[in-house]
């Protein structure tokens, strides 16, 4: 196979879906290096991950076709795989829908909050491998989340709205095609669907129902004759979905599903514009202090403008809004004041 250098490497079924979508995958985010984390060097961030978890603090919750997906390519890595078997074997907030995420993960992140991003050990995703600096051991079978979320982005808070409307879009159809897929093998969904998405209450409604063995009642009623073959259940759902082409699976998605197709792709198309407008202002940003210049921070806390001081001072031109031809004439560079409009730190006024 020949490597994609220009766009973004996305699991087959996402990228098979999004060319029929847009005729095109999303260029690829040179700047979120994950083999040399780009965020635990502490350059052009305020907030710095550990290198001992890098992003990897959350649990993916993987819909059934994924996980058949996982268990059925020779290519996955052992240590990968061995970590999706334990997830089913534990049974813990394993439904036909797919492997939600565990009651106990559900509290430790209410506990940890969104501080713990990055950083707290206690979130690290069961399926991070230590090999190699920190790799994910089911990446080429990743879910919406994994694959659409990036510490840092081209073009700013452009590229970070564009791939959240992918994530919506994406999430939708790994939810409707789930469900899909457990019809047409005849298990009902329903008693599984809430709990794909647990946290918070919730957690501690399935936590306690694990702990009094109500769950275990549960977990037999709802799998019926597939309880103990899960595994085989999981590839057979990948073995429906895998073949589906985009024009498929318009057919199957549901209305929200539809409404996420039409967001995504105005997204997508307003990423690739690079006009300018004729009047701008100012945004609003935060500025941190590094050396000799400011680290700009908009809309994420993960990725940060450098920017020289005196530029910074430039910007009052735009406080209470000017014309394109005064901000150029106040000394900000026409490709500057691009790089500004992306990140949000100026906009159209």
């Amino acid at each position: 196979m020949i490597r994609d250098l220009e766009h973004e490497p996305l699991p087959s079924s996402y990228a098979k879906w999004l060319q029929g979508l847009i005729g095109a995958i999303p260029p690829r985010e040179t700047r979120a290096t994950c083999s040399d984390c780009a965020m635990c060097s502490g350059a052009s961030t305020a907030r710095p991950f550990s290198s001992e978890t890098k992003c990897c603090t959350y649990v993916p919750i993987l819909p059934n076709f994924l996980v058949g997906a996982i268990l059925r390519d020779d290519q996955t890595i052992p240590d990968g795989l061995a970590s999706v078997r334990a997830r089913i074997a534990a049974r813990s907030n394993v439904t036909p829908l797919g492997l939600g995420q565990p009651p106990v993960f559900g509290l430790a992140y209410e506990v940890a909050g969104e501080a713990g991003f990055g950083v707290a050990g206690m979130l690290r995703c069961p399926h991070y491998l230590e090999s190699n600096g920190g790799t994910c051991g089911i990446w080429q079978h990743r879910n919406a989340v994994c694959s659409t979320w990036f510490c840092k982005h081209l073009r700013g808070s452009i590229g970070r709205r564009m791939w959240r409307d992918i994530e919506v879009l994406l999430k939708q159809i790994d939810t409707d095609l789930a469900s899909w897929a457990c019809a047409q093998l005849g298990v009902s969904p329903d008693q599984g669907r809430a709990l794909l998405a647990n946290r918070g209450v919730q957690s501690k409604a399935l936590l306690s129902a694990e702990a009094s063995g109500q769950w275990n009642r549960d977990y037999t009623r709802m799998w019926g004759t597939w309880t103990g073959k899960e595994e085989e259940f999981f590839m057979a759902c990948h073995c429906l979905v895998e073949p589906l082409e985009w024009s498929a699976v318009q057919e199957i998605i549901g209305d929200d599903a539809r409404r996420a197709v039409g967001v995504a792709r105005d997204s997508l198309r307003r990423s690739s514009e690079t006009g300018m407008p004729d009047r701008l202002r100012l945004a609003r940003f935060s500025v941190h202090p590094s050396g000799e210049q400011a680290l700009v921070l908009t809309d994420s806390p993960f990725d940060a403008v450098g920017m020289p001081w005196a530029t910074l001072s430039r910007l009052g031109v735009l406080s209470t809004g000017a014309s394109l031809a005064e901000v150029i004439e106040s000394g900000i560079s026409l490709a500057d004041l691009r790089e500004f409009l992306d990140w949000g730190i100026v906009e159209q006024d």
